[in-house]
């Protein structure tokens, strides 16, 4: 008695979540046939003779086949999902001075191209970020937005708010009483821009750069 075993194909892996783009190896084993080749398909993407899948630059879910060349009836199946592109930034929101400087990044999921292009909104006036997502604020108060856009699709982007405070100047101390012929030392701080220095002035006296204040002597 002689018995045949039914030709039988399997897949491996079985199922598999693959970003836009990228790429996955799948093999494929058969019994029962002397010939052991099977013929590669799917229903997205591509896929070469040696089982290397390539995922489309869109989202879904797609069967990839492997069928058997001894028995065309005999075929086993994996599930791949493309997942949808989402970028994300870090940090999303911040305070930066006028004049300073905040590091962004950027992280993409779903797609092998994990690349983003930054820009500013309003792209005039908002100050400026590098390709390195680092921003430069204005010399100007307000609110802007930082964006980062995928490369892989545009249509997907995250985006930080950057506040950039005004300036605002106080001394200290604010009133004093200084005998004829003395000095009274003045300091200035100065909150929302970075690096600031201040230039004194004084009525009917001359005050240093350095804020020292001489009364006249009469």
């Amino acid at each position: 008695t002689v018995t045949v075993p039914s030709v039988s194909v399997s897949i491996s892996p079985t199922g598999a979540t693959v970003p836009q783009g990228g790429t996955q190896q799948f093999t494929a084993t058969v019994t029962g046939a002397k010939t052991t080749t099977v013929t590669w398909t799917t229903t997205g993407g591509t896929i070469s003779t040696s089982g290397k899948f390539t995922a489309p630059a869109a989202p879904g879910t797609y069967t990839i086949k492997a069928t058997s060349t001894a028995d065309v009836s005999k075929f086993a199946s994996a599930t791949v999902t493309a997942p949808s592109v989402a970028v994300s930034i870090n940090p999303a929101t911040a305070t930066v001075l006028q004049g300073g400087t905040q590091q962004f990044t950027a992280g993409v999921i779903g797609a092998s191209n994990t690349a983003v292009t930054w820009s500013v909104l309003p792209a005039t006036g908002s100050g400026t970020v590098s390709t390195s997502g680092l921003y430069t604020a204005p010399i100007a108060a307000g609110t802007f937005k930082v964006r980062a856009t995928s490369g892989a699709d545009a249509t997907k982007y995250a985006e930080a708010t950057v506040t950039v405070p005004a300036i605002a100047i106080s001394v200290s101390p604010t009133t004093a009483t200084v005998a004829q012929g003395a000095s009274q030392v003045f300091t200035a701080t100065v909150t929302g821009a970075k690096g600031a220095t201040v230039t004194w002035s004084a009525s009917g006296v001359t005050i240093t750069t350095a804020g020292s204040w001489k009364a006249p002597a009469t």
